[in-house]
């Protein structure tokens, strides 16, 4: 169902997928054709920026998909719909957590990210929301896993994943006030998870 509204989408938005197209293929050009990474992340800086995770996509999508770029889409376009099953399952933990409630795993993450801005992350290869979208979406759902299981293991996930985020789109830094902001709480109020406190 999911797969078929935004197939639909994409169908009837013939201009999708163009935005800063032209840097990231000079961005790509810098690396491959002078084999300096340190000159990609320079172009960053000039900018007062970081974001290695997102360069290192721009380097090897556009060179591996150059002779079928088309495969770039479908290969952002899988992958969000798969995150987005994810994103659907943290809204059911939260909101079901009895049971599965399908409404909750497909249309409310589907109508949050298709009738909203966010829609182009499924169609914009280049906007690097999607870093956010992707990798925030194990953060998070690992965080939860954190706090239902008393795992510690989980902890390392919600790192590497958060770190992901970070260093894709510096908006990702979002997810670490939250958590940080939801262990206080939790230490202080809550006292939800008694073995997670002495860490």
């Amino acid at each position: 169902f999911a797969a078929v509204i935004v197939s639909a989408y994409f169908y009837y938005r013939p201009g999708w997928g163009f935005m800063d197209d032209s840097g990231n293929l000079s961005i790509a050009a810098d690396f491959w054709q002078k084999g300096n990474l340190g000159e990609v992340f320079k172009h960053d800086q000039g900018y007062g920026r970081f974001r290695p995770i997102y360069c290192l996509w721009v380097i090897m999508a556009y060179h591996f998909f150059a002779a079928s770029p088309v495969l770039i889409y479908v290969l952002v376009f899988l992958v969000s719909l798969a995150t987005l099953y994810l994103w659907g399952k943290i809204i059911n933990k939260v909101f079901e957590p009895g049971g599965q409630d399908p409404f909750a795993l497909w249309v409310y993450p589907l109508s949050f990210f298709i009738f909203t801005p966010f829609w182009n992350l499924f169609m914009y290869i280049s906007v690097q929301e999607k870093f956010v979208f992707w990798f925030g979406s194990a953060a998070v759902y690992l965080f939860i896993r954190l706090y239902e299981t008393n795992n510690l293991k989980y902890a390392w996930g919600v790192f590497i994943a958060t770190a992901l985020t970070v260093l894709g789109k510096e908006t990702g830094i979002s997810l670490v006030i939250m958590f940080t902001g939801y262990a206080c709480l939790d230490l202080l109020f809550f006292k939800e998870n008694k073995k997670l406190e002495k860490y």
